[in-house]
């Protein structure tokens, strides 16, 4: 019996690559001994991967495409006022998803720059260190600013419940790392005229101006340079204490209003010397407390000895509530009121002048 059989198709055989589409595949078959015909018809389908639906962000919403969605998807971010999209845009950031499934950026929310306001009006100095900082290097000067304003929102309390004293307040400055993404055509004209350079994906540090005479109130090796800084003094005392004997908070400077000390940029020394390059560790606890004379402030804070309230015998006795906050000179030093040496304005040299 003659089965001889004559095959056709609409496309290419034994095979064919179809693009992305939809497609339909039909196969005939003739028997030729008496004409028979018989068809197969079937359809197939070609798609990218597909891409994975964007949750929509806090404070903002996904515009997408929605024409043939199945070859690629594009969509855009927009975020609420105030908001700005992550990573930045100029009017917002565009997202796509190719053959692969992959989106163009993982980053698709409005939290990142939650409420930047470029237009406070806020006056700030913008700190650069030498060289071309990378993001992350002003981690140790931020963690040291952090760690005082944690330690001063304690203080006051201890003042108030221990001293009965209200009038004072000692805060920090709370500084920003920024990074330099791009730059703008203005910025590049200026940056022609300034003495030092700046670069893409360098990072900055923006925190608050301060106003008025700047003075070091209490140094980095414990001294205090005015009769004002009792307060600041015993405040660096208090950081000792309250740490468990772990750390102390000094090099206090910036300026003072109506009883308000606004502080930047101290000096920690730790036991575990973790706070950067001004970090002399325990030495430089033993530092400060051998130039830091204590005052009734003081009462009740440790010191590096074990003790708690007794004062070093070669210091005068602490003087009265009112010659701590006086309105005028005071008839004995509030405290250690001797310009510290040169060895002591350098961290590096603290020791050497407790050695001396």
């Amino acid at each position: 019996m003659n089965t001889e059989l004559q095959l056709t198709s609409n496309y290419e055989v034994p095979s064919y690559t179809f693009p992305w589409g939809d497609f339909t595949v039909q196969y005939s078959a003739t028997k030729l001994t008496n004409g028979l015909r018989t068809e197969c018809v079937f359809n197939i389908t070609v798609r990218p991967t597909p891409c994975d639906s964007l949750p929509v962000p806090k404070h903002g919403t996904i515009l997408c495409n929605d024409w043939s969605p199945d070859y690629g998807q594009f969509c855009l971010l927009a975020c609420e006022k105030t908001y700005s999209p992550s990573p930045p845009g100029r009017l917002g950031t565009w997202m796509i998803c190719g053959d692969d499934g992959r989106w163009s950026s993982q980053r698709n929310d409005c939290d990142f720059y939650h409420k930047r306001n470029f237009f406070t009006k806020t006056d700030v100095v913008v700190k650069k260190q030498q060289g071309v900082a990378k993001p992350g290097d002003w981690k140790l000067y931020i963690n040291r600013c952090t760690t005082g304003q944690r330690l001063a929102s304690k203080f006051i309390p201890y003042l108030q419940n221990n001293h009965n004293i209200n009038q004072y307040t000692v805060r920090f400055v709370k500084p920003i790392e920024a990074i330099i993404d791009e730059w703008s055509s203005v910025t590049a004209i200026v940056a022609r005229f300034l003495k030092f350079k700046l670069g893409k994906d360098e990072a900055l540090l923006i925190e608050e101006r301060l106003h008025g005479k700047f003075v070091t109130f209490v140094t980095d090796c414990g001294s205090g340079i005015k009769r004002e800084i009792a307060v600041l003094a015993a405040f660096a005392h208090f950081t000792y204490h309250e740490s468990g004997g772990e750390f102390v908070v000094c090099n206090l400077q910036g300026v003072e209003d109506q009883c308000v000390y606004t502080l930047t940029n101290p000096v920690i020394h730790s036991k575990d010397g973790t706070y950067g390059d001004t970090d002399l560790g325990s030495d430089g606890i033993d530092a400060f407390f051998h130039h830091h004379v204590c005052t009734v402030l003081c009462s009740n804070l440790a010191r590096p000895s074990g003790d708690y309230t007794e004062l070093i015998s070669n210091q005068e006795p602490p003087p009265p509530y009112e010659e701590l906050f006086p309105y005028g000179p005071p008839p004995v030093p509030l405290i250690n009121l001797s310009i510290p040496s040169e060895e002591c304005k350098i961290s590096a040299h603290c020791m050497m002048s407790v050695a001396h």
